[in-house]
């Protein structure tokens, strides 16, 4: 029987579909390493290497962000509205710098009222001790009674007492007065600011928050099967992938009590020096809970063909291309093997 050139027999079908089955077959499944595909004759590997297997950690990874060691709120301490704003946010600030005044008028008012109240009383003072010494002059010529002399010192005494209690309003009118001008507690950086020139202010309500210059904090959410594992002073690296850095950090503080919703505990660590880092950046809080044997080759030695994954393989044969199916690169330019392969095997690839 003739069949036309454009067509295969029944056989050769059979035969173009065994080549094929390796793609059939699905991500999950082993392929076995001691199962060899044809030999390539023609062949020549310019590089050699051993299939080898390495130690590698495993890593649990926690979610976080980068958050300013210290932080200060400022709030007015007193009622009344802000006259001057003298930083914007982003602006590097030192400790006793000016921030913000508020309109002081009726406080400097009062402050004058109480110099005034002060200078009255040492006037007092002055013309009670003058009448105490005429009695006591008086008194010692036996010109004043007793009773005269008594009521003088008595009044001396307050005249006295009234100059104390002018001094100590003076002092409460100053420090009220010294509330109109805010200043920096700490050096940083000024964060955000919630009122401008005009706007009335009120005790206890933000105006400006301050970031504190100097080393930042890892803040995370730590599973709390994993918690048990980061005792405080535990070291971790932490995994920026937008900088392409691993940061060492400390934990130093770990929420007593954890969020029944996500069964997950708050920590903070302390981030080692880096000026690249700023505050809300994301990052992984890497912990490392043990290790695991891998099967590498290097890099280079794997061949991809769309979804297909080879691999040059030395057998007492010669050479035959050997499907595989790879993870993760590694560091040192390798890369992991899932399946395919079996350490110690030699592997071959051409420039």
């Amino acid at each position: 029987m003739k069949y036309p050139k454009h067509k295969l027999p029944l056989a050769g079908y059979w035969m173009a579909a065994a080549t094929l089955i390796p793609l059939a077959c699905s991500d999950s499944d082993s392929i076995d390493p001691n199962a060899n595909t044809a030999t390539q004759n023609a062949f020549h590997a310019e590089q050699t290497a051993v299939v080898t297997t390495l130690s590698q950690p495993i890593w649990y990874e926690a979610v976080g962000t980068v958050a300013p060691a210290k932080t200060v709120s400022i709030a007015a301490q007193m009622s009344g509205r802000i006259l001057e704003m003298l930083v914007d946010v982003g602006q590097q600030v030192d400790a006793e710098t000016v921030l913000f005044r508020m309109d002081d008028r009726t406080l400097q008012a009062q402050v004058a009222q109480a110099q005034a109240n002060v200078d009255a009383a040492l006037a007092a003072v002055t013309q009670a001790n003058a009448a105490k010494d005429r009695s006591e002059r008086l008194f010692a010529r036996e010109a004043a009674t007793p009773e005269q002399l008594e009521a003088t010192t008595a009044a001396a005494s307050l005249a006295q007492a009234a100059v104390a209690r002018a001094n100590q309003a003076l002092l409460e009118a100053q420090t009220f007065l010294s509330y109109a001008v805010v200043k920096s507690p700490m050096s940083g950086v000024i964060a955000s600011r919630l009122a401008d020139a005009g706007d009335l202010a009120l005790p206890g309500q933000p105006i400006l928050q301050i970031h504190g210059g100097g080393p930042v904090d890892f803040v995370a959410a730590i599973r709390e099967s994993k918690i048990a594992a980061l005792p405080l002073g535990s070291r971790v690296l932490v995994d920026f992938p937008t900088l392409s850095i691993r940061v060492p950090a400390m934990v130093y503080e770990v929420q007593p009590a954890g969020d029944p919703t996500t069964r997950s505990f708050t920590i903070k660590a302390s981030l080692a020096a880096t000026p690249l880092l700023r505050a809300g950046m994301y990052g992984k809080l890497m912990l490392q809970t043990g290790e695991l044997q891998v099967t590498v080759v290097p890099v280079a030695a794997l061949q991809r063909e769309g979804q297909l994954e080879t691999v040059m393989l030395k057998t007492d044969g010669g050479w035959q291309r050997r499907f595989v199916r790879s993870g993760k690169e590694i560091e040192g330019g390798f890369l992991e093997i899932l399946s395919g392969l079996a350490d110690g095997q030699t592997i071959g690839w051409a420039q």
